[in-house]
C-alpha cells in the first residue's frame, strides 16, 4: 500500500497541471487537509485490502484508495461544474479518471486499475471555510504473489 500511495501521488502531481505539487497529499483521515492548502486540492487516503488465498504460498491483493478533490465554493453552479478560468469538483475527477484509470503505475504485479465508486459531491467544513468535496475510491488488483 505504501508505494501504491507514493506512485499515485507522484503521478498526480506530474499530470495535475492546475494543482500545485504541493497540495496533492497523503492524508491520515478523509476529513483532514493541512494547514497551508491551497485549493483545488487532492487527498490521498489509503483504503481496505483484500487478501485472496491461492494454492501453497501464493495470495491475490485487491486494494482500495481514496481520492478526495476539493475545490473552493463559487457563486451558482460553479463549484461543481466549473467556470471562467476554474476547474468545478466534477472536471477535476474526471481529470483523475483520466489520469488512472487502467494505469499500473508501474508497479511490479499490478493486472488491473479502475476507478469504480464515487460519493455525490458535498460541502465540506463549517459555512465559512467555503468548499465543495468529491470522493472517488480507485481499485487496484495484485496478481499472484509468493507469501512463502
Amino acid at each position: 500500500m505504501k508505494e501504491l500511495l507514493e506512485k499515485i501521488k507522484a503521478e498526480l502531481q506530474s499530470k495535475l497541471n492546475n494543482i500545485r505539487s504541493v497540495d496533492i497529499f497523503i492524508t491520515p483521515h478523509a476529513n483532514l487537509i493541512p494547514g497551508a492548502t491551497e485549493f483545488p486540492a487532492i487527498g490521498i487516503k489509503d483504503g481496505a485490502v483484500k487478501r485472496h488465498e491461492l494454492a501453497g504460498n501464493a495470495l491475490d491483493k485487491e486494494l482500495s484508495v481514496s481520492l478526495i478533490s476539493y475545490v473552493k465554493m463559487y457563486p451558482d453552479e460553479q463549484s461543481i461544474m466549473g467556470g471562467s478560468g476554474f476547474k468545478g469538483v466534477l472536471e477535476i475527477v474526471e481529470d483523475l479518471h483520466g489520469i488512472l484509470d487502467e494505469n499500473l503505475l508501474g508497479l511490479e504485479g499490478m493486472e488491473d486499475a479502475f476507478c469504480e465508486a464515487e460519493k455525490e459531491s458535498e460541502m465540506f467544513g463549517k459555512p465559512e471555510d467555503g468548499l465543495q468535496r468529491k470522493i472517488i475510491t480507485i481499485h487496484m488488483k495484485e496478481g499472484v504473489i509468493d507469501n512463502g
